[in-house]
């Protein structure tokens, strides 16, 4: 497995970010037909004004370090130092050692500080952390699917299914209320990119890698060649050495590209994990917890890589 690189661009790509939080929502209801006039999605400016990755060079390349994510040595020696003996799969003493200290899975709210993460008393069963695997793709076949507790919940719904998917101690038990908490919202609130960021960071990065982990990378609108290999490239990434879907910001309008089984409605803004790719069709796999609001949406779907990314252009994705 080799190291994974970062360009420059990503400062620019925070900071648009930032730029976006009070603007950039999750997903609303079949409401969000009349969303021209949401005050939530106010001040977001056209596609066209947003910030592009500044190209960087082959030199640039081979000597950034990407900042938040472990190499696989490192991330090694942080499991080993937390008293990792196994192979991550059947390791409960290691587990659960961990989820002790970091207060975390049957041990939420032990720690100073932490907002609940559980409900059952239980220790989490991890699913075999290999991907599925073949020539041309890969995919994480336990990758989890959570329904969406309101129509604005989708964003702490992903920080669910992020913590029930990703092998380590982060809690298969999470709740999307206790994501709730921890932003001091409710899962009425919708969920901007910040605090998805901080969410996955808190639950799902610090438990599971020793550090927030997670970062944003913006896709233009519509998105540019160069955006989808660098989309494609992190998720191999993310799938391969780190056993992690990625969170992805969908922006969809009327007659535009729409996910599998979406409404067209005027404007929906939805978050979703993507955790596997195949490029013999050019489909990504990701799971949607917008299901039970009678609207005919799988909770897991393939679809084409290119319907995918021109949905997230004008938002980002999280790797």
């Amino acid at each position: 497995m080799t190291r994974r690189r970062r360009t420059r661009g990503r400062q620019a790509v925070m900071a648009a970010s930032a730029a976006l939080a009070m603007a950039v929502t999750g997903l609303a209801s079949a409401d969000l037909a009349n969303a021209g006039s949401n005050p939530l999605f106010a001040g977001v400016a056209p596609a066209a004004s947003q910030p592009s990755t500044p190209a960087v060079t082959a030199e640039a390349k081979a000597k950034a370090k990407p900042a938040g994510k472990l190499s696989e040595r490192e991330l090694a020696a942080f499991r080993k130092s937390q008293g990792y003996q196994g192979d991550g799969v059947k390791d409960k003493v290691w587990l659960t050692s961990l989820r002790k200290q970091l207060g975390t899975g049957e041990f939420a709210g032990a720690k100073a500080g932490a907002a609940g993460s559980a409900v059952a008393s239980s220790p989490m069963s991890l699913a075999a952390n290999t991907p599925t695997s073949g020539p041309g793709y890969s995919y994480l076949g336990w990758m989890a699917q959570r329904r969406q507790e309101t129509s604005s919940a989708c964003g702490k719904a992903t920080v669910v299914e992020m913590s029930a998917t990703v092998p380590g101690p982060s809690s298969s038990y999470l709740t999307q209320s206790a994501v709730a908490t921890y932003l001091g919202e409710t899962t009425s609130s919708a969920t901007n990119i910040t605090e998805e960021l901080s969410a996955l960071g808190h639950f799902v990065g610090t438990p599971n890698f020793g550090r927030s982990f997670y970062s944003a990378r913006w896709i233009s609108d519509p998105p540019t060649t160069s955006q989808k290999t660098q989309f494609l490239a992190d998720l191999k990434s993310d799938i391969a050495d780190y056993r992690t879907p990625v969170t992805a910001g969908v922006i969809e309008v009327a007659g535009g590209p729409h996910l599998v089984g979406h409404p067209n409605l005027k404007r929906i803004e939805h978050w979703v994990i993507a955790g596997g790719w195949n490029t013999n069709n050019k489909t990504v796999w990701y799971a949607d917890s917008w299901t039970g609001y009678g609207y005919p949406i799988p909770a897991k779907s393939w679809i084409s890589m290119n319907t995918f990314l021109v949905a997230v252009g004008g938002w980002a994705y999280l790797w």
